[in-house]
């Protein structure tokens, strides 16, 4: 009944995991059992179905397999990649698969649309070994970035040396090092791809060393060192992307709410960016490294929002101010 066949029918329908026999009855449409029975009712029902194949990987590359998966896509299913490892199609993590039911049952706003996203720190090497950065963790231009996807969208994710990982759904996410490779592969990015929005989340070197040594300098010396300002992103990545609405990130520290929104608003103007999220990394138990957050939302105008909470429910609101 949950397929369809009553008022009391399902939102969606998952088959984790799926064999080869069932892949092929529902494709040829055959309902002999339970499986079967309750995904052929749910697509003629028009209910959403997500199936995940789990079998030999040598069973994958049969060409009736081949056509028959091709087929349950020309019916809208929805098929998620088995894990290949060990000579087997393997199910997937289970938040992996959770991921796809959120995004296949969420807000569609951003279906169809490009997103590039920074996230995380970088860091810029004073000699061989020793480098300068920041406690960035990440968490939050990853939450914008997981977001991003639920909604839809085609994400790119370039993230910097952080500790944590970003979900595994963004597929062919770009992890990179020094400010420098930052900079170089989101500008080669972005003028490859046209984006619709470009959010820059990455905490990246304000600062870089003026000398690039390539040895490990002696502990028993004293040591000075000259920082240059970094090149700033935010100032050239539009002229490679100009059609691109751009969000600025902004950390401060030890600042009033106004003297936040004065220079948040004094960077977006400079850049020409369309929004800015700005917040205070010197309160307590937000910012780096947490996983809770306080930011004020600007954008054109008299366009402004002050909210806080987990970095996930802040990326919500965040495409929310975004997409108003």
């Amino acid at each position: 009944k949950y397929a369809g066949l009553s008022e009391e029918k399902a939102d969606l329908i998952l088959v984790a995991p799926i064999t080869a026999n069932s892949i092929s009855k529902i494709a040829t449409g055959i309902m002999d059992t339970p499986v079967t029975l309750i995904t052929g009712t749910a697509l003629g029902s028009k209910i959403p179905v997500i199936v995940v194949p789990t079998m030999h990987e040598v069973m994958m590359h049969n060409p009736a397999v081949k056509e028959n998966l091709e087929k349950l896509k020309g019916m809208d299913v929805e098929i998620l990649n088995p894990l290949i490892e060990e000579e087997k199609a393997k199910i997937p993590e289970t938040d992996e698969i959770i991921e796809f039911c959120l995004r296949k049952l969420g807000n569609q706003s951003l279906e169809g649309k490009k997103v590039l996203v920074t996230a995380g720190p970088t860091r810029a090497y004073i000699d061989g070994i020793r480098f300068i950065s920041n406690p960035s963790s990440g968490k939050m231009g990853y939450a914008v970035a997981l977001e991003a996807w639920r909604r839809g969208a085609e994400v790119k994710l370039i993230y910097g040396s952080s500790r944590l990982n970003p979900s595994k759904v963004i597929g062919g996410s770009i992890k990179v090092e020094t400010a420098k490779d930052m900079f170089e592969e989101s500008l080669d990015v972005a003028s490859k791809n046209q984006y619709d929005y470009i959010i820059l989340a990455a905490a990246m070197n304000d600062f870089v060393p003026e000398d690039n040594i390539d040895e490990k300098i002696s502990s028993k010396e004293k040591w000075e060192l000259t920082l240059l300002p970094a090149q700033k992103l935010a100032d050239e990545i539009k002229k490679k992307s100009p059609q691109s609405k751009l969000v600025l990130f902004k950390a401060e520290y030890k600042k009033t709410d106004s003297e936040l929104v004065e220079r948040a608003k004094d960077r977006m103007e400079n850049v020409q960016a369309d929004f800015v999220i700005a917040n205070d990394v010197s309160e307590e138990k937000t910012g780096f490294e947490s996983d809770f957050n306080k930011v004020v939302m600007i954008g054109k105008g008299s366009k402004l929002e002050w909210i806080e909470g987990t970095k996930i429910d802040i990326a919500k609101k965040i495409f929310d101010f975004v997409l108003q």
